[in-house]
């Protein structure tokens, strides 16, 4: 075991990381003038009253209580949590006039917070409502979000793999509907489809129809009897796999042309032997 292998080991101790940006956050101490120091926390307290996140928590110590069912436990999730509760936090405060140390402390904050998103796959992402969510990195994700013209879809896309996503089935049903949307014109005609993209049109309509997105299916003319016999993460894990598929039959699509335009220079250049 070297240093370069203890410094690229992958993040286990969960408390221990956060328990680093609670240190930083609310204990090391910067001077605000000469006659006065204050920690992160502190100085951002009074702009945090006047800041969309309090909602309705009386103080800063009271809105990092009320996060706390989420940020408080051994887990991934829970770092992750509270690591996007604190950039949103470092968001507020006018650190101009501050010496050169402030600086230097919210760069470790920031730092530290980098390291654990890299590792762990997560990266920033700037919502509509200008709050600052973690997503999770994906290639797939990224590639479609550059096919698609439509920009409520392409956030929408994006949206699914965020953080406070896990476990949000009403959040995921909405989402993949707009998604079903966007590839309704294809899913209307995906009996002229052929090979992987008449499955994937056969397996997104089918989700949309039959999950609960789309229609009632738990109650009523559209009711499905398997769904009430199967646990909330199981349609979760049937949800992941509808948003997959739409994502897979967006990019077959999107190779469907480039492989008519190659086909086309194929017979071009047959003709011109």
């Amino acid at each position: 075991m070297h240093i370069h292998d203890v410094l690229n080991m992958g993040i286990s101790d969960f408390v221990g990381e956060r328990d680093r940006l609670e240190c930083l956050f609310t204990k090391e101490k910067f001077h605000v003038d000469r006659y006065t120091s204050s920690t992160f926390k502190q100085y951002i307290a009074n702009d945090f009253l006047h800041s969309k996140l309090r909602g309705t928590s009386v103080d800063i110590d009271d809105f990092i209580r009320r996060c706390s069912i989420y940020w408080d436990k051994s887990s991934l999730d829970g770092l992750l949590f509270y690591c996007e509760m604190l950039v949103n936090l470092l968001e507020l405060g006018d650190f101009h006039y501050c010496s050169g140390n402030a600086k230097q402390i919210r760069d470790r904050i920031r730092s530290n917070i980098s390291i654990i998103l890299e590792k762990t796959g997560y990266k920033e992402y700037k919502d509509t409502d200008g709050f600052i969510a973690l997503i999770q990195k994906d290639a797939l994700a990224v590639e479609v979000i550059e096919d698609i013209s439509d920009k409520a879809t392409a956030i929408a896309v994006l949206e699914y793999n965020r953080l406070d996503m896990k476990g949000d089935l009403k959040r995921k049903k909405e989402v993949l509907k707009q998604i079903g949307d966007y590839l309704e014109p294809t899913l209307q005609r995906r009996a002229m489809l052929s090979g992987k993209s008449h499955e994937l049109a056969d397996d997104v309509s089918f989700c949309l129809n039959n999950l609960d997105i789309r229609h009632n299916n738990k109650v009523g003319t559209h009711k499905k009897a398997f769904l009430h016999t199967i646990t909330d993460t199981k349609l979760e894990e049937l949800y992941d796999d509808a948003y997959r598929s739409s994502l897979l039959l967006i990019e077959m699509l999107k190779q469907e042309e480039s492989h008519g335009r190659i086909e086309s220079a194929r017979q071009q250049c047959k003709g011109t032997k």
